[in-house]
């Protein structure tokens, strides 16, 4: 699989049209894009990758790498919406100049806070792991944000106070500087006020959706054991009823697309595969190649328990402050 680019731009409405693209009018369908939403629109599970052509970051990169070099292969993976800040630079720059439509259309709008162009762009990001990972940091860095800002209020209004009651007042410049400052930071308390919600309900139903997965990895691993142990007892069953049901046990395993556990999921499907072929010829292999995928099963449930293994004591407890715990 080709390696993800970074000097390209994944433009939301881009991922958009290639869904719009998927064709299930003919059969089979021909999907040019097997997702699933895992939070509306703003959370994406890729169940099978794709290639799109995409945006340039720049327009130096695209003379620089030739205008149509720009198709990747967007991985099996997780895409998060994200607000990009639209910069001169950027090929996509005209659409700063089109009708208020049109612009609502491709996700471009004027902030007027930040006075700067934004454009919503997804951000690609290959295992589950490091999406719950990411709400973390996101927070830790709030609450960072939030303790400088603090301090930095403090002392302006500190200085305000010792110039007024022990010195000189502040001249004009250095008042209206204060002012601005201090308008500044309201503002900046607000944004932070109304993200803190949004960017809150996405996490929860993240860690929601990855204890969802780990259930099910457990689930498929203790439904193999249960098989394997059928198997060694040697009571009699219909045999092709018995390869449908590991069939089925094996298809789940195609929904699980992060990156850290995809080759545990690829060794247990091998594992049941081998299962199947051995049923007919030795019982006690067959419940072997079962307990085995079972195994890796049980290897990818542990994995998604490490997703908070490398985050520090004190970027958990910043984070916890920023959402109020």
């Amino acid at each position: 699989m080709p390696k993800y680019r970074e000097d390209l731009l994944v433009v939301a409405f881009r991922i958009a049209e290639a869904i719009a693209a998927n064709n299930w009018a003919v059969d089979p369908p021909k999907v040019r894009v097997d997702f699933v939403p895992i939070f509306s629109h703003e959370g994406l599970e890729v169940r099978r990758a794709f290639r799109i052509r995409i945006p340039f970051r720049t327009e130096g990169l695209r003379k620089k790498k030739g205008a149509r070099k720009n198709q990747i292969t967007i991985p099996a993976s997780y895409l998060y919406l994200r607000w990009v800040d639209l910069n001169r630079t950027s090929p996509l720059w005209y659409l700063t100049a089109r009708d208020s439509e049109e612009r609502r259309a491709k996700g471009v709008f004027y902030d007027q806070k930040d006075q700067k162009w934004k454009i919503l762009c997804y951000q690609v990001v290959e295992d589950m792991n490091h999406v719950r990972r990411m709400f973390v940091h996101i927070f830790a860095n709030y609450e960072r944000e939030r303790s400088r800002n603090e301090a930095t209020q403090r002392g302006i209004e500190r200085q305000v106070v010792e110039s007024s009651v022990f010195g000189p007042g502040l001249s004009p410049a250095a008042k209206a500087e204060a002012e601005g400052f201090k308008s500044w930071l309201d503002r900046r308390w607000e944004d932070m006020g109304s993200i803190k919600g949004p960017i809150g309900r996405r996490a929860d139903f993240v860690h929601y959706y990855a204890a969802r997965n780990e259930a099910l990895l457990r689930g498929i691993s203790h439904t193999l054991l249960a098989d394997a142990d059928n198997l060694e007892k040697g009571g009699r069953f219909n045999l092709a009823n018995f390869v449908i049901h590991l069939r089925q046990e094996q298809a789940k395993l195609d929904q699980f697309v992060s990156k850290n556990i995809r080759m545990s999921c690829r060794k247990a499907r091998r594992r049941i595969d081998k299962a199947i072929r051995a049923l007919e010829i030795d019982r006690t292999s067959a419940s072997v190649y079962l307990r085995v995928a079972a195994l890796f099963l049980q290897d990818a449930v542990d994995e998604l328990k490490k997703w908070g293994s490398s985050i520090t004591k004190e970027e958990i407890e910043e984070a916890a402050r920023y959402r109020g715990f």
